[in-house]
């Protein structure tokens, strides 16, 4: 006979945690629970998935304000804007000081 699981009861979530910026603050703790739960399900191989497709979706949006603010830009100089976006200022003139492109 299979055992079922015991499905445990969430932890409480103090208010420090709330503070410190754990949960979001759109967030209920209800809600934050199921995500950390479905995040756990997903296993490591899952979790990193979920992080590069977040990844590509944040650096499609910065190509996207790029373009909508340089519409005269080619995609090299997109590519070297949103670069400029991503890794800052401080990095992209240590690393690039001679490109001027404005992101």
């Amino acid at each position: 006979m299979a055992r079922l699981k015991s499905r445990k009861k969430p932890k409480q979530i103090t208010a420090e945690q709330h503070t410190l910026g754990l949960i979001p603050a759109d967030t209920t703790p209800e809600a934050y629970h199921v995500q950390i739960e479905a995040l756990r399900r997903m296993g490591p191989e899952g979790r990193l998935r979920v992080m590069f497709e977040a990844s590509a979706n944040l650096r499609n949006l910065a190509a996207a304000g790029v373009r909508m603010r340089h519409p005269d830009y080619t995609e090299e100089q997109v590519r070297m804007a949103v670069t400029r976006l991503m890794v800052g200022e401080e990095a992209f003139q240590r690393l690039l000081p001679w490109n001027q492109i404005q992101p």
